[in-house]
């Protein structure tokens, strides 16, 4: 529907070229007829509308051109808009499917029994800022360690070196996002 409502003024405005080209040239021929006073011989009037023809043709070929790109970029856009419909109702199957995954998974972990608890060695920095909330099984070497690398740099040095990089990171965006995304 665009591409009709745009090859309508491109045909219009090819129409007008040609209609003043030719005026124009009709009319330089009279004038040079007046000024000289004898007739235009015909190899020079026919070798110009030869020329007129080949631009017309070279014009008509380039609206072609157009048109051709212009259908191939509007088939592009309509795979894209039909490839995003698809990606929003995956995502809201998803999102309609979460809550019955997580009841799920709760009731798998009270079904299982619970493990034998291990023994957990003591801690040897009991006032330590970084072993209050963390590194309840680690053993001595690793708390030693872990301590040191924590005075040194000021974080937890020990934790974030064995965090691998390739990890996988849950999603915390609202599910409003995927739809608001996937929308337009």
């Amino acid at each position: 529907m665009r591409a009709v409502s745009f090859k309508r003024p491109v045909v219009l405005l090819v129409v007008i070229s040609l209609f003043v080209c030719m005026t124009m040239f009709l009319n330089s021929g009279s004038l040079q007829t007046e000024r000289t006073g004898r007739e235009v011989d015909t190899l020079r009037m026919s070798r110009g509308f030869s020329v007129l023809e080949a631009s017309i043709h070279n014009l008509s070929n380039i609206l072609q051109s157009f048109e051709q790109k212009q259908d191939t970029i509007q088939k592009m856009l309509e795979d894209d808009r039909e490839r995003l419909q698809k990606v929003a109702e995956v995502q809201q199957l998803l999102i309609q499917k979460q809550p019955t995954e997580e009841k799920q998974a709760k009731e798998k972990i009270q079904d299982q029994k619970e493990p034998p608890k291990e023994k957990t060695p003591k801690k040897l920095f009991p006032n330590s800022v970084l072993f209050k909330n963390w590194g309840d099984n680690l053993s001595e070497d690793d708390q030693r360690e872990a301590q040191g690398l924590f005075e040194k740099y000021g974080y937890n040095v020990f934790l974030s070196d064995r965090l691998p990089l390739d990890r996988v990171l849950p999603d915390t965006r609202d599910p409003r996002y995927w739809l608001d995304k996937f929308l337009w």
